[in-house]
This record gives structure tokens, C-alpha cells and sequence, in this order.
């Protein structure tokens, strides 16, 4: 409305000083469409460089975010440094648990900031406060056309992960593939001496509880395997940490 504004005084202005007669109304005339059209070319510059009609808010929301990781055993949050000084960074997830979910990313902006920290949930979420400039009415809101509506000052990601999750760097992450890769291709001699190291486990189980049933032995020797999957897969992930 502003800009209808701006463009109806000037074409009056032009009017009045091209076909009005000199005389006391001609010089209210000028002066009133004059006075209309440098507050509009004001008001606009000032809704523009210091927000006029507006006023800022600030608003969170959370949402549930999944690992970028296709496997299950090993849930990843992922970063990359963005920038030539690598001062600010965007992270890597997804928003759905499933094997198609495509990977998403935070805007890579100076206004906007990641931070994580672990919590004690088991689902991971990634909280975001934003402050913006938002406009104070309806009118004003309609008098700039909704201009610079929902402009963004500052953005805070925080990423709230379990701590079985692991935060790692885009090429970490590709290192960790190829040592985990590396280390699935066991020797005859190494998968024995696993399998001998759970069964003493279960036998020493067994020799104190010796009612243990098959059921109950074979629960015990699937929990001891993934003990040492998740064991290895930390020591994988130290390994690439360094």
C-alpha cells in the first residue's frame, strides 16, 4: 500500500505543478502531496533499514530427527565446516526413520548457530529458537506489504542427542565406513576367538545359574555379540576422533 501510496502523490504532485493555476489551493495542493510523498519515501526507507512497524519475537519449536547413518547400530549426527575460516557449520540428519529418507541439512547463514549436547532421552530432537522481526498490526503489515516479514536475526540449533550417538565430521564419517568395512572382513582365527570368548561367558553364566535354559543361553549370547559389536564400533569411532 505504501508503494501505491508513494506513486499516486508524486503523479498528483506532477498534476499540480503542471496544470494548476498559481493560487492558495495550488500551494495546499503541493504541499500536502509533497509532505504525503517524502513521508512515504521515508517511511519506506525506514521500514527497511531500522523495521519501522515492527517488532521483534522470539519463538522455539522441536522436532524428533534421526540418524544420518543407515545403520541402526551406529546413529549419527554429522557436520561439515562451511566458510573459508570454517567458523560456522551445518549439520546432517534426517527426519524420518526410513531406509528412503533423504538427508537434511541446516541452512548454512552467519545468523544461524549449532550447538548439541548429549541428554537422557532415548530419541534425539533438534530444538530451534529463532528471534525475527515480525510486524506489530494487520495495517502496518498491509501498509508495507508484508516486506521484511519474519526477517531473521539470530537462529539457534541445538541438537539434544542420547548418548549412544555420535557427532562426527562429514570426512570422519567417511574414514569410519571404510575402517568399519575393513574390519567386518575378520580372519577364520579372529571370528573363533569371539565365538570362544562369548561361549566361556555363557558357561560361567551357566555354571552359576544352572537352570539356565537353551532359550536363556542363546538371549545371552546375542546380548554378549552385540556388547562387543557396540565395543568395537566405539573404538572404531575414538580411532577416527583423533
Amino acid at each position: 500500500m505504501i508503494l501505491w501510496i508513494l506513486v499516486i502523490s508524486t503523479i498528483l504532485l506532477f498534476i499540480s505543478f503542471v496544470t494548476m493555476k498559481n493560487s492558495w489551493y495550488r500551494t495546499l495542493f503541493v504541499a500536502v502531496t509533497g509532505i504525503v510523498m517524502l513521508g512515504s519515501i521515508w517511511a519506506i526507507y525506514d521500514n527497511d533499514q531500522n523495521h519501522l512497524g515492527m517488532k521483534q519475537v522470539t519463538t522455539t519449536t522441536s522436532q524428533v530427527v534421526y540418524s544420518a547413518s543407515p545403520s541402526k547400530a551406529l546413529p549419527l549426527l554429522l557436520h561439515q565446516d562451511v566458510g573459508t575460516n570454517g567458523d560456522h557449520n551445518v549439520y546432517i540428519y534426517k527426519i524420518s526413520d526410513s531406509s528412503k529418507a533423504k538427508a537434511q541439512h541446516t541452512k548454512a547463514d552467519y545468523r544461524i548457530h549449532n550447538r548439541v549436547v548429549t541428554s537422557k532421552t532415548d530419541v534425539a530432537q533438534m530444538q530451534t529458537t529463532k528471534r525475527e522481526w515480525v510486524y506489530k498490526s494487520n495495517f502496518t503489515k498491509l501498509m508495507f506489504n508484508g516486506l521484511n516479514n519474519h526477517h531473521l536475526i539470530k537462529q539457534t540449533n541445538t541438537f539434544k542427542i542420547p548418548s549412544t550417538w555420535y557427532s562426527l565430521t562429514t570426512s570422519q564419517a567417511k574414514q569410519l565406513s571404510k575402517n568399519m568395512k575393513a574390519a567386518q572382513k575378520q580372519s577364520a582365527a579372529q571370528k573363533a576367538q569371539l565365538q570362544m570368548a562369548i561361549q566361556q561367558q555363557v558357561a560361567a553364566a551357566k555354571a552359576k545359574n544352572p537352570g539356565m535354559t537353551t532359550a536363556q543361553e542363546q538371549a545371552l549370547a546375542k546380548q554378549l555379540a552385540a556388547k562387543y559389536q557396540q565395543a568395537a564400533i566405539d573404538k572404531a569411532v575414538k580411532a577416527v576422533q583423533k
